[in-house]
This record gives C-alpha cells, sequence and structure tokens, in this order.
C-alpha cells in the first residue's frame, strides 16, 4: 500500500505518518509513505527526525496548490490523506484569504490531480467539528447542517463540499473525518494548551478569551489518528464519521489543570477580549464512528496532558 500524506510535517499530520510506520504498518502492508509539505510556519521536520532514515518514507517539499507536483506524488497512490491546511481560527479572522487559498482551492486542486489518475486513490479528507458552529446542547451528528462560524470552519466545510461534489459527479471515493480539538506533543505553541503551558514556565500572563468558559470536547493525537485510520480502512463509501472523546472541559478548567500540574510559584490569567464570533460550545456525537468502525478512545487525559507538559 502506498500512501500520500499531504500536510505530514504538521502537528496531527507527523503523528499520523509516524503511526503509519509503526503501529498501523502491522496490520496492512505499507510499501511506502510520501509527505507532502509546504514547509509552513507551523511544519517542523524535527516531528519525524527519528523516521527520516526508514526506507519508506519519502518527504517531498512542496504544496498541494501545485497540480503537477500533486499528479505527480499521486501515481500509483492507494490513499490520499489530506491534512494539508491552515488552521488556527485567530489567523483566519485577521487574514481568511490564506485559508480559502489552502483550505479550498488546494482540495479542489488535490481533486483535480486524482481525477488525472488512474486508478484514483481513496481520498480521506481530515476536517473539523467546527463546521457544525456552535452546540449549545446535546451533540452534533454528522447528518446535522453545517453552520460555521469562522472564516476556518467556513473553509474546512467548503472543502468537504466540493469532495462530496466530485463524488457525485466524477465517481470519486471519499472519506471525511470530523475530529474534535486535538492536544499532544510537539503541536505548534500559537495552540491553547501549549501557548498556557509556555506562558507558565516564562511566568507571564496566561491569556484567556473572556470568561474562559467556553466548552470544547478535547481528543489525544494518537486516538485521533486512529480514528482516521479506522475510516479509511473500514469507513463506508463516501461516508462521514466525528472522532471525538466525549470529554468536555471549559478553557478556564483546562488552565487550572496545566497550573496544578506545573505548580508556578506564581501565575497570573489574563481575561483578554473574547474572538470575533467565539462559538461557545461544541460537542459530537462519535456513536457512528464506534458502531461502524470499532472506533474507542484509549487514553487518559490527565495521563496525557501530563506526558505533554
Amino acid at each position: 500500500m502506498r500512501i500520500l500524506v499531504t500536510g505530514g510535517l504538521g502537528f496531527i499530520g507527523s503523528h499520523f505518518a509516524r503511526m503509519l510506520l509503526g503501529e498501523f504498518s502491522n496490520s496492512k502492508s505499507i510499501e511506502q509513505v510520501i509527505i507532502l509539505d509546504s514547509m509552513t510556519y507551523a511544519a517542523d521536520s524535527q516531528r519525524i527526525s527519528d523516521l527520516i532514515h526508514d526506507p519508506r518514507l519519502n518527504i517531498v517539499e512542496g504544496n498541494i496548490l501545485d497540480l503537477p507536483l500533486m499528479m505527480k506524488v499521486l501515481e500509483s497512490t492507494d490513499i490520499v490523506f489530506n491534512f494539508a491546511a491552515e488552521s488556527h481560527v485567530d489567523n483566519s479572522i485577521t487574514n481568511p484569504n490564506a485559508f480559502i487559498d489552502t483550505n479550498v482551492l488546494g482540495v479542489q486542486i488535490l481533486i483535480n490531480a486524482i481525477l488525472k489518475t488512474s486508478p484514483k486513490p481513496l481520498l480521506v479528507q481530515i476536517s473539523t467539528d467546527e463546521v457544525y458552529g456552535e452546540v449549545l446542547e446535546g451533540a452534533s451528528k454528522e447528518n446535522q447542517l453545517l453552520n460555521p462560524s469562522s472564516p476556518y470552519s467556513a473553509s474546512k466545510a467548503s472543502a468537504e463540499l466540493l469532495i462530496m461534489a466530485a463524488a457525485r459527479t466524477y465517481n470519486i471515493e471519499y472519506r471525511i473525518t470530523r475530529g474534535c480539538n486535538t492536544y499532544g506533543p510537539s503541536q505548534f505553541p500559537e495552540k491553547f494548551i501549549p501557548l498556557a503551558v509556555k506562558k507558565i514556565k516564562e511566568s507571564l500572563p496566561i491569556p484567556i478569551f473572556g470568561d474562559g468558559k467556553q466548552s470544547r470536547e478535547w481528543i489525544f493525537v494518537e486516538d485521533h489518528c486512529r480514528g482516521i485510520w479506522l475510516a479509511a480502512i473500514k469507513g463506508k463509501p463516501n461516508s462521514i464519521y466525528n472522532i471525538g472523546s466525549s470529554l468536555h472541559h471549559t478553557n478556564l478548567e483546562i488552565i487550572n489543570k496545566l497550573i496544578d500540574l506545573l505548580k508556578p510559584k506564581e501565575f497570573q490569567i489574563e481575561h483578554v477580549t473574547d474572538r470575533m464570533g467565539h462559538d461557545r460550545r461544541y460537542s459530537i456525537d462519535s456513536s457512528k464512528a464506534r458502531k461502524e468502525l470499532g472506533f474507542s478512545v484509549s487514553t487518559n487525559f490527565n495521563d496525557a496532558i501530563s506526558s505533554c507538559i
């Protein structure tokens, strides 16, 4: 099996590539893993530096906006996992065009490349629970209408619709996974947990939007990666799967957990102006993934957070 991982030097993509060459390869014959990454600020080759001599690994620097390059790396590929994306919501508010370029146009160019490849590889699109928008009560199921609140989530929803349309019109096969907030080692420190850890260790004010009571569902990166893999190998053709943990914490609860673990002599929580259009709560129903894929979460939150620190 030959696999292409776009955005494979990013946070989740690098963990996924690592698992392909390790744990996942025990159950499936993986001949080659190609990582394509444009090496933006959030990419880091050090995340997989210990794997660099694995003969099955091939790293290609490039952008999914480059159609000839995409056609080349897709040759004889069985599955493409598309992690390539701009993902920081704050950045999408200040610079939405970059998100449209990569997250929307980039996906269309990836589709175009797939259409020029024979046989066509399976496309696995890594999306987000944010496409559902704010969920004040209950949990979102895969058939719920999308209601994105930010340029980031709107771009991810747009990508999903392009893929669904391509399946209908051109008969490509896809899976879409919608994961919840993901944490783990080597995450870029613009994200909530690593940023808070950095501020606590440096004895700097810990910024938190508004009252800090925004609630998120949190999943460890390795559990998220297993869910994505299961969707690819066990999922039904042209299906969508929520990949979540059912574990919810407010931002303020996360900060207090980190303070308890780090035990700083002094700390200061700084409540800053809330993000524009900030969703109060996200929650996804992952029962479909549990039933059809056999997905489950195996990581203890407290142990995983301690390990990350």
